[in-house]
């Protein structure tokens, strides 16, 4: 049986664990605009693996990590294939407005756009960045579980 893949997401004071059948979590690669969300191997949750929905889980919003930084599209390019990195959070800034299904195994949505964050290639290999795609509820690459 594989290990999950664990992305550490804090809800208030509440952790929230989603995971898809892969053994690492999604990392921040640095803490400065343009680093990559990459998977990277992890024992425990980090500055660099452990993000915040200011939001709650009833609306979209952004996912936040290091404080001020937040989930991105690249030059919010809406293909497939376009890369995951963080930029510094800019409210009302559309790469960076995410809603991600709660309760249940489910996609994380690119809020406007028919992408969800995806497991590139399925490849669980360290190093390996994230994506979009178009959402497919099916794909394992986007099924991401409370």
């Amino acid at each position: 049986m594989e290990t999950p893949l664990a992305l550490i997401l804090f809800l208030a004071s509440t952790f929230l664990v989603f995971s898809v059948n892969a053994q690492d979590p999604p990392f921040a690669s640095s803490n400065t605009d343009g680093a990559a969300v990459v998977i990277e191997m992890c024992s425990a949750p980090t500055a660099a693996n452990s993000w915040v929905v200011p939001n709650g889980n009833s609306a979209a919003g952004s996912l936040q990590i290091f404080g001020n930084m937040c989930l991105d599209v690249t030059n919010g390019v809406d293909a497939d294939g376009t890369r995951l990195q963080i930029w510094t959070c800019a409210s009302g800034n559309t790469n960076q407005l995410w809603e991600p299904e709660f309760g249940s195994v489910g996609n994380i949505f690119w809020v406007g756009m028919n992408k969800c964050v995806d497991l590139t290639n399925g490849n669980t290999t360290n190093g390996n960045q994230l994506q979009v795609w178009d959402c497919n509820t099916s794909n394992p690459n986007q099924i991401w579980g409370v």
